[in-house]
Order: C-alpha cells, then sequence, then structure tokens
C-alpha cells in the first residue's frame, strides 16, 4: 500500500529510512538540506488514504497548494477538521515541508528531530530511535530546515454545554452513518465489511447495501462465537460471506509479519491485529470497513457502564479520554496490520460530523445503567434488523474470533505457565508465547 517517508538530513540519511520502508512498497518523499526534494522542488504528494465526498473536488483540493507553505498548512488544518477520510497530506516548497494528518488520525504519521528531521507513514525506519513522536491527529505541521516552526493543532475535543435528546438525535446520528457509508461507495463500488454479527458490523452491512456492492469477511476458528453469529446472518442479507480459519498453524506462520507491522508484543495488540491483517490478505479489498470507533462514540463498553453506575460525569470523563487516544491506542495499530495484508481500513462510525453529534447527545441517549449503545440499538430496530441483534451485548474481537483461547492452548501445549513466565521475566504466559513468535 502507499505511504511517504522524508528526511532532511544526508542522502545516505535519506537512503536509511527509505530502505526500511521500501519493502512494504511505499511511495518515497525526500526532503533533501537545503530544500531540494528529489522529486521536484516544490510539489505535493497524497502521503496515504483517501479523502470521501465530493466536496473534496480536484479543483479544491488544487486550491489548497496555493499561496506559502504557510497558508498551505492553514489550508490543510482546516481540511483536517471537516474532511471524512484516512489520510495524510504533504506539500514541499524551498526549504519548507508541511505535513497533515487527518481528524482522527487513522492514518500513522510517525517523525524523529534527532539527528536529523525525519517522518515516515511507518514505524519501521525508527525501531531503534527512543525519540519517536507522533503528528496531532487532525493537525497540520511546518518543518523548515529540519525543525517544527509552526504547528495548526485540531481543536480540544469536548462535551457541548447544549445537548440532544434521543429523539433530536438519532436521525442526525443514521443520516450521517449512512452519508458516511455512501460516500464510501462513491470512490469504491465494492465494500468489503469485516463482520462478526455484532450490532455494529451488522448494522453498517445492513445500511451500506443501499449504496455499494457489499460482501462481508468473518475470521474465526471453528467454534467461534463471531463466526457462529455471522454464518447465521448469511442468509438474512444475501451477501457474501468469507469465512477465514484461525488455528494454530494460521497464527504461527503470519505472527512475524503482523509483529513487524505495528511494532509492537503486546498481547491485546496482537490479538486484535492478526484477525485484521489476515481479513485484509484474504480479502484483496480496496477498502476494509470496519466498525472501529462505535463503541468509543456511543458507549459500547461493558467498562462504561460500571463507570455510569457511579454517575454519569464519571463515564463521560472516561469515554471522552477514550475517543482523544483513539489514534495511538487503537487506530494506528490497525491500520499499520491492514496495510500489511495489502488493503486500506476505513471506519464509517469515525467521522468529524459523528463525533460531533455523538458529544452534543444526552449522555442517556447513549447508555444506563443495565444497556449501553442504546440509541445505536434503536437505529438497527428500525432498520429492521432482528431483535437479537439490536439486543447482542459487545464481545471483544479477540474472544469473539477465538485467538484469545488459540494463544492459550499453545501456551499450555509448550508448557508456557505463569511461573515459567515470571522466572523470564513475562507477565504470564500469553505474552510469552507472543514473544516467542
Amino acid at each position: 500500500m502507499g505511504g511517504i517517508c522524508g528526511s532532511f538530513g544526508s542522502s545516505a540519511q535519506l537512503e536509511s529510512i527509505a530502505k526500511k520502508i521500501r519493502e512494504n512498497d511505499e511511495r518515497e518523499l525526500y526532503v533533501k538540506n537545503p530544500g531540494v526534494a528529489l522529486i521536484g522542488n516544490r510539489g505535493r504528494c497524497f502521503g496515504d488514504g483517501f479523502f470521501y465526498g465530493n466536496i473534496y473536488s480536484d479543483e479544491e483540493i488544487d486550491a489548497c497548494y496555493e499561496g506559502t507553505i504557510d497558508d498551505i498548512a492553514k489550508s490543510f488544518a482546516a481540511i483536517a477538521r471537516k474532511a471524512d477520510g484516512e489520510f495524510i497530506i504533504t506539500a514541499f516548497h524551498s526549504d519548507k515541508l508541511c505535513i497533515s494528518r487527518d481528524y482522527f488520525g487513522k492514518m500513522p504519521l510517525f517523525f524523529q528531530k534527532k539527528p536529523v528531521f525525519q517522518f515516515s507513514t511507518s514505524q519501521k525506519g525508527f525501531e531503534k530511535s527512543k525519540n519517536v513522536a507522533r503528528v496531532p491527529e487532525g493537525s497540520s505541521v511546518v518543518v523548515k530546515n529540519g525543525k517544527i516552526t509552526k504547528r495548526h493543532i485540531r481543536p480540544k475535543l469536548k462535551f457541548k454545554k447544549k445537548r440532544l435528546d434521543f429523539f433530536t438525535a438519532m436521525p442526525l446520528i443514521q443520516k450521517e452513518l449512512g452519508a458516511a457509508i455512501e460516500r464510501r461507495a462513491q470512490h469504491h463500488k465494492k465494500l468489503t465489511i469485516m463482520f462478526s454479527g455484532g450490532l455494529d458490523s451488522t448494522l453498517l452491512a445492513k445500511i451500506g447495501m443501499k449504496y455499494a456492492d457489499i460482501s462481508l469477511v468473518t475470521i474465526g476458528s471453528e467454534c467461534a462465537e463471531d463466526r457462529i453469529n455471522a454464518e447465521k446472518l448469511e442468509d438474512l442479507f444475501g451477501l457474501k460471506l468469507d469465512i477465514i480459519e484461525l488455528d494454530p498453524e494460521v497464527v504461527e506462520k503470519h505472527a512475524r509479519t503482523v509483529i513487524d507491522a505495528i511494532g509492537s508484543r503486546s498481547v491485546l495488540d496482537f490479538e486484535i491485529a492478526l484477525p485484521s491483517y489476515l481479513a485484509a490478505l484474504h480479502t484483496k479489498a480496496d477498502l476494509l470497513i470496519s466498525g472501529q470507533g462505535a463503541d468509543e462514540l456511543f458507549g459500547g463498553y461493558f467498562r462504561y457502564n460500571e463507570a455510569y453506575k457511579k454517575s454519569p460525569e464519571e463515564f463521560e470523563k472516561i469515554q471522552l479520554y477514550d475517543i482523544i487516544n483513539l489514534s495511538e491506542k487503537n487506530l494506528e495499530r490497525d491500520q499499520l496490520a491492514v496495510k500489511a495484508g495489502g488493503s486500506h481500513l476505513s471506519t464509517p462510525y469515525l467521522t468529524p460530523e459523528l463525533a460531533s453529534i455523538a458529544l452534543s447527545t444526552e449522555t442517556m441517549t447513549k447508555i444506563n445503567v443495565l444497556h449501553n449503545k442504546i440509541v445505536l440499538r434503536k437505529i438497527a430496530e428500525k432498520n429492521c434488523l432482528p431483535m437479537e441483534i439490536c439486543i447482542r451485548n459487545k464481545k471483544a474481537m479477540q474472544y469473539g474470533c477465538g485467538i484469545h483461547t488459540i494463544l492459550q492452548k499453545m501456551a499450555k501445549e509448550r508448557s508456557y505457565t505463569k511461573e515459567k513466565a515470571k522466572e523470564e521475566g513475562y507477565t504470564g504466559p500469553l505474552e510469552m508465547i507472543v514473544n516467542s513468535f
């Protein structure tokens, strides 16, 4: 898949970072001191990803590149605050560079300042560096002679004082979710949805059928709950469902590729990234659609109910933290895994407009002591989905697809006990097994 890297250093330093990511067929944008880009001394490069929607015509994008780099950075920042999509945009002129990132930070964008300023959409070039940072979500930065001279930061996310009630919020949410899928269908007539048979992915499939040629892909072991649920719904939709078998051999075969791609050996990261990678690898879809973000925006986690029991304010505190940290905690990992599999991860629930609606919606519309994602469940009901879907509770991917159980069995077969893991400095057998790959 696409991507960019660049450096204000010497030719050798440029080659060093480029060599690491050439394996992924990344595009390379070289910015060489004193500011001569090897692909031209003035120009642009769409680093990665897509804009969705007619609002960003070629003419309008061209207009963003008019003026100085400082002018361009302001234009990029304005786009990042309202554009639906997953993208990195860059521009360069003489000794200045501008790099910008989408609203939620769905596309990874790393940089380091020392020994020279370098940036990349892959972590591979920075494996041994302790000084790696991220361009903030929804923001643009200007770099001159290897130093960041200006930042245009996304406005702080916060709950609105004036809140929307249930009956006002529900049609707005459905309208924007439908529009988000339609925008993607305008660019890609065939959309593949990562399908668990749960509320979020089923709602995407139901709405998506109005706009695009939808296919479904489910990753799961033989008795995995996600797989069983997905197979039950295949006839209901009349859509093509691809089942990707998950077993110890598959895990062993692809583990190292996934770990290298996401730059992490965390058990949780691995358990979520591997199924995403497999979905991309087997479907070869231009866009792989995910329900990511629905839980954060509309209160889908069990721990949210526990927080709400303490107080609505406690729930909102945790929810806002999760939304703000979505990129670093989840989105970067998932995109890197899907890119390694040869596709692009797109998340219709995560649009700037839908985030604004969610942060303007009354808390009781999302969650109470007993129930969560109340408004999404009602939308699913209005779209004639079976009641078992409308009331189905969330099951985390690592449990729903069966990978957690597979890792437990693999650890047991290798006699990785808690005691042995502790002796070797691991927190438990699963961390030990992931680090063995």
